[in-house]
């Protein structure tokens, strides 16, 4: 039995519609008969990541974001749809990237190194998305340094006295170069072997010293001063007693009187002198006359009182 005009429209719009809903769940994808696996990715940000977008890995497309639900700690988990035939290993890492010029947002997976396949239901921890936002503000800081220094260099280049300063800054650099040039050169001369051999006897010499003699030396150093005081001490008593002898033979040479004046001192001390050696005497040998031993001092008594006149 043929169908009426109504039937084949309305054959005509339920296949349009089973089309259009087919492929909207496609885009989204979603799968009627789903024979593959899901896994999670965990971000602090997807950047605009929407459900349906590509998951490739390796620039091969191998399934489709199911799901972007936000979490109520503010992160992100991305579900994802894999293909039957995909396989990821322990270790594998989900970021997101921008595919195509417009600028789509898509999953790129990053193989892992480890051979054991993950599970389904694994979560991943994901990268972060490259933020434009953040390049241009990172870019206009790095602008307006680059412009700060070249305000900078303006200024400096226009200072007439600072760039006088720099040329000489740059002349004693050059002379300092070729001094260090010169020494360079002055050192390449020098025998090595032999500063050596000079260094190795004066380390022999410094072994076989005694250092006991060293330390009575360093000890009698150390007394020196003491010793140098007390002679100046004696130089100054030998100046005053020449400046005595000085006067008093002076006077002996203005006035003969008192050269005669000593010389009856001295004429005066013999016989006191030889009083005091018999009185000693008799004091030694025995009981002395004592007539004799008054005798013997009255003359003792009259030269010194003979000698106290003279002086």
């Amino acid at each position: 039995m043929l169908l009426n005009l109504e039937a084949k429209v309305g054959l005509f719009v339920v296949i349009v519609v089973t089309l259009l809903i087919v492929g909207l769940m496609w885009l989204s994808g979603s799968r009627i008969i789903d024979r593959g696996y899901q896994i999670e990715a965990e971000f602090e940000h997807v950047g605009g990541l929407r459900p349906g977008a590509p998951v490739q890995m390796s620039g091969v497309d191998i399934g489709r974001v199911g799901d972007v639900l936000l979490t109520p700690t503010g992160k992100v988990i991305v579900r994802l749809k894999l293909k039957p035939g995909v396989r990821l290993n322990t270790g594998s890492i989900p970021t997101i990237s921008t595919a195509g010029v417009l600028g789509e947002k898509m999953i790129e997976i990053l193989p892992g190194e480890k051979t054991s396949p993950l599970t389904a239901g694994t979560t991943l921890q994901g990268i972060e998305p490259f933020s434009t936002e953040q390049f241009l503000q990172e870019s206009l800081g790095l602008l307006s340094s680059v412009k700060r220094v070249t305000d900078s260099l303006e200024q400096l280049l226009s200072d007439q006295e600072l760039g006088k300063r720099v040329m000489k800054t740059t002349v004693d650099l050059e002379t300092i170069s070729e001094n260090l040039a010169m020494f360079s050169t002055e050192l390449s001369t020098i025998n090595l072997l032999t500063i050596i051999n000079n260094l190795e006897e004066i380390t022999t010499g410094l072994t076989k010293i005694e250092y006991e003699k060293a330390n009575k030396i360093l000890t009698s150093l150390s007394e020196t001063p003491a010793l140098f005081s007390q002679l100046n001490n004696f130089l100054t008593g030998l100046d005053s007693l020449q400046a005595e002898l000085n006067i008093f033979l002076a006077e002996l040479r203005a006035d003969g009187q008192t050269s005669s004046a000593i010389k009856n001192i001295l004429t005066e001390l013999e016989p006191t002198a030889t009083n005091l050696n018999e009185l000693s005497a008799q004091l030694v040998t025995g009981d002395p006359n004592l007539a004799d031993l008054l005798l013997e001092t009255k003359k003792m008594l009259e030269s010194i009182n003979s000698i106290t006149k003279g002086i």
